[in-house]
């Protein structure tokens, strides 16, 4: 679901300080966001970004057990969406550069989670064992130390 890989970042540490900024306010806002906004949130597409003249063109490249290729996409990955954010704003209008009011955008929370998506892909990848709670377990637990990589 939605609700579970939008937690992905801040568990695992991706995007630290904006995700610590609004942890809660995901939460809030996968819970009501139906009530929100008829129909939910869908992840923006390809296409979307094409459209927006940001076309999301990362290669995964990530190697099972190989945390440097993980730590590398995810890298690629935050600079990728932090331009993003931007396309949107040009294609919407949406103030999507302010982290105090963008939270309550339903265009944030689709940038999100495409986002979260393709870095549940690429974790997948790094590690396809079990679930994706048990696979951010596991990277919790090898790699706590490096966790601020990705």
């Amino acid at each position: 679901s939605n609700a579970t890989r939008s937690g992905t970042f801040t568990v695992a540490g991706y995007t630290t300080a904006a995700a610590s900024n609004v942890t809660v306010n995901t939460q809030i806002a996968i819970r009501y966001s139906d009530r929100v906004w008829p129909g939910g949130v869908q992840p923006f597409t390809l296409a979307n970004w094409n459209q927006f003249g940001w076309p999301y063109n990362l290669g995964e490249n990530v190697s099972a057990g190989d945390f440097d290729s993980f730590a590398a996409f995810s890298s690629d990955l935050e600079g990728w969406h932090n331009e993003a954010h931007m396309a949107v704003e040009m294609a919407t209008g949406d103030n999507m550069m302010d982290p105090a009011t963008n939270i309550f955008l339903r265009n944030f929370w689709r940038l999100h989670y495409f986002i979260d998506n393709r870095f549940v892909e690429a974790l997948a990848t790094f590690d396809g064992a079990g679930s994706l709670k048990q696979q951010v377990a596991r990277l919790k637990k090898k790699y706590h130390a490096r966790l601020g990589e990705v």
